[in-house]
């Protein structure tokens, strides 16, 4: 097994390389940056609406909660209503839902074998969609989730995990609950194992 400063150049150099891949998917070599189709212009165009005063399921309908739409927004107010700007955005998603995915099969798998794990994600799945909806948000606040978790289940941990299962509610409102039953069911598990009593039981899944 790597060190754990060798695994840190790693992870870097896979966040290095993602975002080159990335960045000639979405840019010409001149800077340029291509118009994507898909159903992230729902959301940025949701953004601009926003922007201009209009209230969501107020002004106009939108069936899933408010996250993405306020994620683009923010970045509109930050950088401009460019579409490089929207492109930007799915470098950073991109990169952050690769490099997740590396931290938490490290935890499994040997170093080699969870970098190609990595980069088929990137290739066949998120490169090949690329696509910032409000799946790969709420997928990237599970993911955290679950890493916070993978270390130790102390009660600061399991709050924070929860809060990023409430965020990923803010962008899928389905995920967050369908996550927090699963570390529901692992929180039991694992208190069982140590033979903890039911109290202790409850407090980790109220903290949650």
């Amino acid at each position: 097994m790597l060190p754990r400063a060798g695994t840190r150049h790693l992870l870097l150099f896979i966040i290095a390389g993602t975002a080159l891949y990335l960045c000639c998917n979405l840019f010409s070599w001149r800077g340029t940056p291509f118009l994507l189709g898909g159903d992230e212009q729902v959301f940025w165009m949701n953004a601009l609406r926003l922007g201009q005063g209009e209230l969501i399921y107020r002004d106009f309908f939108e069936f899933t909660p408010p996250g993405t739409d306020l994620v683009f927004l923010t970045a509109f107010k930050l950088l401009g209503a460019k579409i490089w700007v929207t492109n930007l955005m799915l470098v950073l998603l991109g990169v952050s839902v690769v490099g997740m995915g590396f931290v938490l099969a490290r935890r499994v798998l040997a170093p080699a074998e969870a970098a190609l794990a990595a980069g088929l994600f990137l290739v066949l799945d998120f490169g090949h969609w690329l696509d910032a909806t409000h799946h790969w948000f709420s997928l990237l606040a599970v993911m955290s989730a679950v890493a916070v978790l993978m270390s130790d289940s102390s009660a600061r941990r399991v709050m924070v995990s929860g809060g990023l299962l409430g965020l990923a509610s803010c962008f899928t409102q389905t995920r967050g609950v369908a996550a927090a039953v699963g570390l529901s069911g692992f929180l039991l598990w694992e208190e069982y194992r140590k033979q903890t009593p039911w109290r202790t039981r409850v407090a980790q899944l109220l903290r949650l």
